[in-house]
């Protein structure tokens, strides 16, 4: 995951995203490091939240209007099972 960055340049000092509801809970750091969600081969949908928690950063001089995002990236290799058909 990507720092989250405004359209203008700001960027936050620290988030992170918690995700319940997959076999294991899975905390995402924007720290750009890989995070594996599953090793084994399942064939299953689930429930998931995720809760997105932000760090303060007194520096950053937010404006009306601001607004942040991130990017997350997310890697498939062939350990794992085919998406069944919507």
């Amino acid at each position: 995951m990507s720092k989250m960055a405004s359209t203008t340049g700001k960027q936050l000092s620290s988030t992170a995203i918690n995700m319940t509801g997959l076999p294991t809970n899975v905390g995402l750091s924007d720290n750009g490091t890989e995070t594996p969600i599953m090793t084994d081969k399942i064939s299953k949908t689930w429930q998931v939240a995720g809760k997105l928690a932000l760090s303060a950063n007194p520096n950053i001089q937010l404006a009306a209007g601001d607004t942040f995002s991130s990017n997350i990236t997310w890697t498939l290799n062939s350990a794992q099972p085919a998406a069944p058909a919507a």
